[in-house]
């Protein structure tokens, strides 16, 4: 069951003005509706204190790499009561990741935009009202993990602040019924377990998982075999791109590396990425096409997890959704770090990351996302040479052709 907003929001970083005056804009609504939203919370706290049955909405309004991650907080939130599935919000266009997940109920699209519309954002405020959940669970910190579970009536709203938030947001965060400070240094998993363990829900599994169909199924599947593709072969899948270019390691880069990896290795490389990324990736391949299958825009998130669950030998890529994708499937993954703090939110399965430790590294985590290099030099990607990485491969590569038919486990 999906149920859907209006129109899509995107994700182009919005100005701090814009910002502002949205956190602002849904301050008000609250406040106007506050004395409706206390009498129908206090009556959902009667009724539901006699049933002594809870409904557990989950919110995620950020992109689709973290809500990837967030997927062991809903396995772990559906665990508790498995009589029940867990609802979750989350932003228009990140939804897919949650699709055929067994602890998943209903999927609410959140639009940005819908707050523009005062009458369609009050028509899926009525939508969460009738899923009558109980307790919220923030999975990060942000306006709408507040509001929208305060404007649904939801008696209990659990949430955690990880320090440095807006003036907007430490006033929302009075509406949680329950708030846990967490440590600045605290990864995004630990934040969200000890919100989990601080109001006494017992954590029974914490596991990444994304569910594909045999639909997808079928379709790789087709894909590949009108592709004559070689099954004998290791599979190396490169996603180059990202949404955020400040983590870019540039086209030339990953051109070279690709190269490299083609004339030294008898293997399959197949490059993916989304529609967007089609001609960011023609050119990376350019003149080198038929070293590479190049899937770009043809497989849907969920094709992506079952290609590297199926095939794939090693991943590699950036600070992205792919990576995370292809994490949460145990497929050794091989990361270019860039300015990214990977401690705070990172692969946590089978993973070598390649940083560049430099004075101002890292200035970029999901706690505190920047878009342009404040220092204007970019060292953290432009003085990591093709030969690094590609050395980094090699040794990566060697040791998991000789451990592929054990289970091991190597981080770096």
């Amino acid at each position: 069951m999906i149920l859907k907003g209006q129109k899509i929001f995107g994700y182009k970083q919005p100005s701090a003005k814009i910002s502002r005056a949205y956190n602002l804009y849904l301050l008000i609504f609250l406040m106007f509706f506050s004395p409706i939203i206390l009498l129908v919370v206090l009556f959902r706290k009667l009724k539901f204190s006699l049933s002594n049955k809870n409904k557990i909405l989950v919110i995620h309004t950020a992109k689709i790499g973290d809500l990837v991650c967030a997927t062991s907080m809903i396995s772990a939130l559906a665990q508790c009561d498995i009589r029940n599935k867990v609802d979750v919000i989350v932003l228009k266009g990140t939804e897919e990741i949650l699709l055929n997940n067994p602890n998943v109920g209903a999927i609410f699209s959140y639009d940005p935009i819908l707050i523009l519309n005062p009458l369609v954002f009050m028509a899926f405020i009525s939508k969460l009202l009738v899923r009558f959940n109980t307790i919220s669970f923030g999975a990060h910190p942000s306006v709408e993990g507040i509001i929208l579970p305060t404007l649904a009536c939801l008696p209990k709203r659990f949430g955690y602040t990880w320090g440095g938030d807006s003036r907007i947001l430490k006033i929302l965060q009075n509406a949680h019924t329950y708030l846990y400070h967490t440590q600045i240094s605290d990864s995004i998993d630990e934040c969200q377990k000890k919100l989990i363990a601080s109001v006494g829900i017992e954590i029974k599994k914490w596991e990444r998982a994304i569910f594909y169909d045999n639909h997808d199924k079928n379709k790789i599947e087709n894909i590949l075999g009108k592709l004559n593709f070689n099954l004998n072969k290791s599979n190396i899948i490169i996603a180059p791109n990202v949404g955020n270019k400040l983590k870019f390691w540039g086209h030339e880069n990953f051109h070279n590396l690709i190269n490299l990896i083609a004339n030294h290795y008898d293997v399959n490389i197949i490059l993916i990425g989304g529609n967007n990324d089609r001609i960011i990736n023609e050119s990376i391949i350019k003149n080198i096409e038929d070293k590479v299958i190049n899937l770009t825009g043809e497989l849907t998130l969920n094709m992506i997890s079952y290609l590297c669950e199926r095939y794939a030998d090693l991943f590699i890529g950036q600070d992205t959704a792919n990576m995370f994708i292809a994490d949460s499937n145990k497929v050794p993954v091989l990361v270019i770090a860039g300015p990214s703090d990977l401690n705070i939110q990172g692969p946590v399965n089978n993973f070598k990351i390649i940083k560049k430790e430099i004075y101002c590294y890292p200035c970029n985590s999901v706690k505190a996302t920047k878009y342009t290099c404040k220092e204007g030099h970019h060292r953290c990607l432009f003085d990591l040479s093709c030969e690094e990485v590609f050395n980094c491969f090699s040794e990566y590569f060697n040791y998991i052709e000789l451990n592929k038919n054990y289970n091991f486990k190597i981080s770096k």
